[in-house]
């Protein structure tokens, strides 16, 4: 294994750049057949250390060339070491020069060349002053380069950090990343006794990391960001095969992984079982290709077993290889049914699970939401045996500056289940409001409907109040959540107030991005009559038979007219009824009653009346004797 911790020391507030693979100046590195190349330096090293820089010397021809190498330091040309090379035909030598450093005093900068003949290469290396030590370590070199889509475990350990770390912030071109604080951060620190960060360079360009510890040190890595950087190791095999895996409580299972790194050569596999946030081992690896192995005896069910695997140069892949299936029959089974993802990044991200209780026996438990490595969210819940039961879990997201995708996990005591979520940075939901339809005109007091088609043009879910305003007054509201790209119908309604008069007003259907208005008529309710006017009877009947009485009913207004119908014979109602006439028009009505068995013929009035008018007749009935 070819593991480097690279020693740091800097002054506060300073931050410090030395290149493992940084160049400068002009580099000529081939000839007909033979080519030089620098691979790696120790650097940076602490002043009177010994710098050592190691090249590389390829012959593609076929006899043998001797050649001498040279260290050359510094602007001034120095040649500080000196070796000899032959490198056969076909075949490939490295050397190793070096020279013990000055002791300077405060940190430095300065090229370092190997040459051999006309073939020339360079790196920019770093030594630290004498009164600059704040940093045990950092890893890795301070300048690197990647390729696009590589993610990079950076370290640092300090004497500022004391005996649990967490202190170190980081930065990326200025702008705050976050902090080394949280289960996995503590756990990294007592075992591997360094701050770490994790961060994906999308992007070609030159970046500039900066990591700054509890009192104010900083020290700062180069990224370049290039298709001919390194790329991040690969896992390409498992053994057992990724999925469940099923143990006892006294039962171990061998875990072995092939893995591969055709750059800088791999360094180590760090082991972590989630949720319990516990690194379960780490195993040194060397070379680009190697299998790693470890052997667990945990039976913490539903926890992922993930690996990280790291080269030389910082590069990583982490994969979930593997979720740990307590032997015997989980009790509340999870499963996730749907999200509202993508969402905007500052939004809500929801959840929603499905319980159920596979078990004999009623269970409580603690449900949990896990965003990558942070519980974002719980609740404990009851379900009976046999029984299922639905649940939405969520929590609002960070504010990233860049679109990003991370698993979260349900978990129960039980069992768990995942998923891969997408949080954007830019994007953004609109909710177009078109009115459709609305039920006007109506009578005062009557409630009015509005009926709007809801359009979500946004790429994320929008969860908008959708709001009914009359004139100035918001008189209904409703929530809705539309997917990106679908739409909805909304209706909305109220009970108008009693105007007098016929009204015209504009209605208005808001959402938080758009609105659409619609004028509508209310009429009056002081403008609706009901005038009464009796058109016939059966009279004269006889003593005990049926009197009936057939009135003309007509609106006067210009709205419905609701009313009880009479009547009266003296001062007794023999008969009523409810009618509804239309503004501006006239109906029939037939009341009538049985008539009293009398021994002599008479004659008496009825009367017919609305609520605002009524219509009197004289009928006559004939006695019995």
């Amino acid at each position: 294994m070819h593991r480097r911790r690279y020693l740091m020391g800097i002054g506060t507030g300073i931050g410090v750049l030395v290149s493992a693979d940084g160049r400068a100046g002009t580099t000529t590195r081939n000839e007909t057949d033979l080519s030089l190349w620098v691979l790696e330096t120790n650097a940076p090293v602490d002043a009177g250390d010994v710098l050592e820089v190691t090249a590389r010397l390829d012959n593609t021809g076929s006899t043998a060339v001797s050649r001498d190498v040279f260290l050359v330091v510094g602007d001034d040309r120095d040649r500080l070491d000196t070796a000899s090379v032959t490198v056969d035909g076909g075949e490939t030598e490295t050397v190793t020069l070096g020279y013990e450093t000055y002791p300077v005093e405060r940190n430095v900068r300065f090229p370092v060349t190997v040459e051999s003949g006309s073939l020339v290469d360079e790196r920019t290396v770093g030594v630290f002053g004498t009164d600059d030590s704040t940093f045990d370590y950092v890893s890795p070199a301070d300048e690197i380069a990647v390729q696009p889509g590589t993610t990079v475990l950076f370290e640092v350990d300090s004497v500022a950090l004391g005996e649990y770390g967490g202190e170190t912030s980081w930065s990326l071109d200025g702008d705050h990343l976050g902090r080394s604080f949280g289960p996995w951060y503590a756990e990294y620190y007592a075992t591997a006794g360094a701050d770490y960060w994790q961060h994906t360079f999308e992007s070609p360009g030159t970046y500039e990391m900066t990591a700054t510890v509890a009192e104010g040190y900083t020290t700062n890595w180069a990224v370049h960001v290039t298709s001919e950087g390194n790329a991040a190791p690969t896992i390409d095999d498992a053994r057992p095969s990724p999925g469940t895996l099923t143990l006892t409580d006294d039962e171990t299972a061998d875990l072995e992984i092939d893995v591969a790194d055709s750059a800088a050569g791999l360094d180590r596999v760090v082991w972590w079982l989630g949720h319990a946030d516990v690194v379960l081992d780490v195993t040194d690896v060397d070379g680009t290709t190697a299998t790693a192995s470890t052997t667990i005896d945990s039976s913490c069910h539903g926890c992922p077993i993930i690996a990280w695997v790291i080269d030389e140069e910082g590069a990583v892949a982490s994969e979930h290889l593997w979720t740990i299936d307590a032997i015997g029959e989980p009790t509340l089974d999870v499963s996730i049914l749907e999200t509202n993802a993508p969402v905007a990044a500052g939004e809500f991200l929801e959840v929603t699970v499905e319980l159920e209780n596979a078990g004999d026996t009623e269970t409580t438990q603690d449900v949990t939401l896990t965003a990558g490595d942070e519980q974002v969210d719980a609740a404990t819940v009851t379900v009976a045996p046999g029984e299922t039961t639905q649940l939405t879990l969520g929590y609002e997201t960070y504010p990233v500056q860049q679109d990003v995708e991370f698993p979260i996990t349900v978990a129960t005591d039980d069992d768990a289940a995942h998923r891969t979520v997408t949080v954007l940075a830019d994007a953004d939901s609109t909710l177009d409001v078109t009115i459709l339809d609305a039920n006007d005109p109506v009578a005062a007091g009557e409630v009015l409907e509005v009926t709007a088609r809801l359009e979500n043009t946004g790429a994320v879910t929008a969860t908008q109040t959708v709001r009914l305003v009359a004139g100035d007054e918001q008189v209904a509201s409703e929530s809705v959540s539309v997917a990106p790209g679908e739409t909805t119908r909304l209706t909305l309604g109220y009970e108008t107030y009693p105007v007098q008069q016929d009204v015209e007003f504009p209605v208005t259907v808001t959402t938080d991005d758009d609105a659409d208005d619609h004028v509508v008529t209310v009429y009056g309710a002081g403008d609706s009559t009901l005038d009464v006017t009796i058109l016939e009877t059966n009279e004269p009947v006889a003593a005990g038979e049926f009197l009936e009485v057939t009135a003309r009913l007509e609106n006067t207004g210009s709205v419905d007219a609701t009313q009880t119908v009479v009547l009266v014979v003296g001062d007794e109602h023999v008969d009523t009824l409810s009618v509804t006439v239309p503004g501006e028009t006239a109906t029939t009505v037939t009341l009538g009653y049985e008539t009293y068995p009398v021994e002599r013929d008479v004659e008496f009035p009825v009367t017919v009346a609305s609520e605002d008018d009524a219509d009197e007749r004289t009928v006559s009935v004939s006695g019995t004797g």
